[in-house]
């Protein structure tokens, strides 16, 4: 894994350090990156473009995870007669819209008789709009963000680095849906999706499963500073 290398297929093999493959030999951890070629929104090809392995940068092994709720008013009393029609064996479409009905004929009588007082006055009642949480499903998408510093200490080094940062130019950008162009006009009227990529954590030569795992995903932002200490630095070829 010392040098890049394209397979017969047009996959691209990278790696950061350059004796990264010596360290893992060795039982280091490190992260493999695997672009795809998508089909869709959701389904992603059997066509890699490219692999590559690099070091787990700090702050990077964070994920979090988050759910949809929405307070209902009357779910108690939802509750309870959904209960009810389950237990009796109606299906789900019958049972929304029963619902859907009772709710609305006990809303509208509970409404009249409070506004005339009957059910607080006459019956020491009032209308309990008991609010309860309703699960929505999951929430927002997972972020993860790394960020990798790349401190190339020979010519070599610089091209691999410069390789790798092209690679994923590439595959966050979409493609042209149509004749490729000779200018850089956006000269079609559609776009194809970008690659989709699979992240996986490794202990040495196998896979860690004893933290999160990271499913298909898109990058969505990304950013390169050449300039990070402030003092601009080349080697020869530039």
């Amino acid at each position: 894994m010392s040098i890049p290398r394209t397979s017969s297929n047009n996959l691209t093999v990278l790696d950061y350090p350059l004796n990264i493959g010596n360290q893992v030999a060795n039982g280091e951890h490190y992260m493999m990156i695997d672009s795809f070629e998508s089909l869709n929104a959701i389904s992603t090809g059997s066509t890699k473009k490219s692999s590559i392995a690099l070091y787990i940068p700090p702050n990077a092994l964070k994920t979090g995870f988050t759910a949809n709720y929405e307070g209902i008013a009357g779910a108690a009393e939802k509750a309870n007669i959904g209960t009810a029609f389950q237990t009796a064996g109606l299906g789900e479409a019958a049972i929304q819209g029963l619902i859907g009905a009772i709710n609305t004929g006990t809303k509208i009588g509970a409404n009249i008789a409070d506004k005339t007082g009957f059910l607080s006055a006459g019956a020491g009642l009032a209308v309990n709009n008991h609010i309860a949480l309703v699960y929505r499903g999951p929430g927002e998408f997972r972020t993860h963000d790394f960020t990798f510093d790349f401190w190339p200490k020979s010519p070599a080094e610089a091209s691999r680095v410069e390789t790798i940062i092209k690679d994923f130019q590439n595959g966050m950008l979409p493609r042209m849906a149509g004749k490729t162009v000779s200018s850089r006009r956006l000269s079609e009227p559609f776009f194809k999706s970008p690659r989709h990529y699979k992240i996986t954590f490794y202990s040495g030569g196998s896979k860690n499963t004893k933290i999160f795992e990271i499913r298909t995903s898109v990058i969505n932002n990304m950013s390169v500073n050449y300039d990070p200490e402030g003092i601009v630095s080349f080697h020869e070829d530039g």
